[in-house]
Parts: C-alpha cells; sequence; structure tokens
C-alpha cells in the first residue's frame, strides 16, 4: 500500500480518539498564540481569511476561533471523518477534503496560512512544493505557521502508537533546509521556536516556524510551477 495512503487511512481512524487528546493540548498553544500576535489587521472588520492544511479534528481551528473570531477559516485534510469532525466542531468555519498537493485548485489567497504537523508526513520535494504554492497563495504581508518533527533521515519510516492503531509514515527534514526554502520562495522568516517533551513514551523535538511573505513579492499562482 502506498505510504501516504496508510497514513491517511490510520489518521482517519483515529479521528475520534485524536479530538480527545489534542482539543486542548496546552502545549502547543503558546505557539498559537505566537501565531494570532503577528496575523494582520484590515479595519474596519479586520477580518482575516486563513487556510488550515491539515486540519484534523479540528482541534486548532477551535483554539484560533476562539482567540479570535474575526478569522475566516478555511481548512483542508485528506482524512474524510478528520473533516467530518472538523465540520462538527466549528461550525462557522468551511472545510473541505483536499490533497495538501492541491491547494492552488482552491484559486484564493489568504491573509494567513497555518500548516501544522504537514510537512512530517510529506516527502522532500512535495514539502517544497507545498512550501511553493503557500507563498503563492499569501497575500502581501500575510503570514505563515509551520510545525514539524526534527529527527534523523535514518529514522524515516512507519510509526505506531501506544494509545492507537496504525501506523503512519514520518519524514524528518533539516530544519536549514525548510528555512532556505522558505526565504527562496519570497518568505521573509520571523523566528522558531524548539520544544522537547515527551511522546509515545520517547523524547521529541519539535519546531515551529512563523515566516512572513515580503510586501513586494511578486510570486503569484500564475507563475508558480512554471
Amino acid at each position: 500500500m502506498d505510504k501516504y495512503q496508510q497514513t491517511i487511512e490510520t489518521f482517519d481512524a483515529v479521528a475520534e480518539q485524536y479530538w480527545q487528546n489534542f482539543k486542548d493540548f496546552k502545549l502547543y498553544q503558546p505557539s498559537y498564540d505566537w501565531f494570532c500576535d503577528y496575523l494582520p489587521q484590515h479595519p474596519p472588520q479586520n477580518q482575516v481569511d486563513l487556510l488550515e492544511i491539515a486540519c484534523g479534528p479540528g482541534n486548532v481551528s477551535h483554539y484560533l476561533l476562539k482567540k479570535n473570531p474575526s478569522i475566516k477559516l478555511c481548512g483542508i485534510d485528506l482524512a474524510p471523518k478528520m473533516v467530518a469532525l472538523a465540520k462538527k466542531h466549528n461550525p462557522q468555519a468551511q472545510y473541505s477534503l483536499l490533497d495538501c498537493r492541491q491547494i492552488l485548485s482552491l484559486n484564493q489567497t489568504f491573509d494567513a496560512i497555518m500548516c501544522g504537523f504537514c510537512i512530517p508526513y510529506i516527502s522532500e520535494h512535495d514539502y517544497q512544493t507545498l512550501i511553493q504554492d503557500m507563498a503563492a497563495m499569501l497575500n502581501p504581508s500575510g503570514v505563515l505557521y509551520l510545525s514539524t518533527t526534527i529527527g534523523s533521515q535514518s529514522e524515516e519510516g512507519f510509526k505506531g502508537s501506544s494509545s492507537a492503531n496504525g501506523a503512519v509514515y514520518v519524514h524528518y527534514h533539516a530544519l536549514d533546509d525548510i528555512l532556505n526554502c522558505l526565504t527562496h520562495h519570497g518568505l521573509q522568516i520571523i523566528g522558531h521556536k524548539n520544544l522537547i517533551h515527551r511522546h509515545n513514551e520517547q523524547s521529541t523535538e519539535d519546531v515551529f516556524i512563523l515566516a512572513k511573505k515580503l510586501q513586494d513579492s511578486t510570486i503569484s499562482t500564475e507563475q508558480v510551477r512554471s
């Protein structure tokens, strides 16, 4: 079975459990607050058009919408049960079943993009293309949140969980390569923060990156991949 498909099926099978485990996961909330501090303001309504990639069951959406009700959120995921739960928990937002490799098909630009722990589950080529596409879809001065797990490429492979059935294929990407890819596509690094904690009975290092699209960036969805 394709490693992407098996990963999707595993996430789909544990959707409800994922919601219960992460609906109020305080460990990551400071990084969401950091992201919210940089969201653009558009008076008088201050509406922020936000795309959430790999939205899962809507746990991050739920936090963002409570913190900033002016957010107009569009979320995507490839696990049907995750999307169904996201719709249930955040009826004011819009969600759809969509591959992150196809986000240009949305034909829309955004003031902010939340991409939490998506790239650990896609290849180097696919995450680099995703960054290129996200840069094209951000409005000038738009903000991107990107998080991933740090590890050695030699440790890549299917990973199980002590609390759920199934396995997901995990990729480890070098932080410097991610940062270089962001800047290459017209995004200025605001900063990055590392967090070491226990997950699945082992030490895990996560990194949270904020980047901003430069005002004079001329990248467009028409130019991307040309």
